[in-house]
């Protein structure tokens, strides 16, 4: 049986600590608004022309666009939720070692009279060789033909989630100016 030490573990580069920055959910939006009134040739709602703005509706929720507001369509949230932590960093047990040695037994005590010669492994359970009868066992030895460590796994690191919130749909039309 292999008994192999446990993996120690080490960091290649410090963690990040949990947190929002950056985040998918770092972007944001100003809204501004206003009362509006009818246009004077038509039933519909007219909105100032400001060339470094979109005219913008939004709903709460996520929703589609109405027809001629499709142009430019984002979700915002007004909450995010940060779960995260950081657990600290272990490692499990090492798994898949392998060993293999050759086990000889000799008729003298010089260790020069080979009986015989067996290689196991510590997957070799119970492997016997016997002995002619009457043949006394006098020395034995073994060599290590190979070893090849278990490796572990990583466990801890950073555990919970960044959950938005409250989403709220705008749909904008017509695009903005950067002039």
């Amino acid at each position: 049986m292999i008994k192999e030490e446990p993996c120690t573990p080490h960091e290649e580069a410090p963690p990040k600590s949990p947190g929002l920055w950056p985040s998918p959910f770092a972007v944001a939006a100003l809204a501004c608004g206003g009362n509006f009134s009818a246009c004077v040739d038509s039933g519909e709602t007219c909105v100032p022309n400001e060339p470094k703005f979109r005219a913008c509706i939004y709903q709460e929720g996520e929703a589609d666009c109405p027809i001629g507001w499709n142009e430019a369509r984002d979700v915002f949230y007004k909450n995010v939720v940060d779960t995260q932590e950081c657990a600290p960093c272990t490692c499990s047990a090492p798994e898949g070692g392998a060993c293999f040695a050759k086990v000889h037994v000799y008729d003298d005590d010089a260790c020069s009279k080979e009986h015989a010669a067996v290689t196991i492994s510590a997957a070799t359970s119970g492997s016997c060789v016997d002995l002619v009868p009457g043949t006394g066992l006098a020395s034995k030895s073994a060599e290590i033909l190979s070893y090849a460590p278990g490796t572990c796994t990583p466990l801890g690191g950073v555990t919970g989630e960044v959950k938005a919130e409250q989403p709220v749909t705008f749909c904008c039309a017509g695009a903005s100016s950067s002039s």
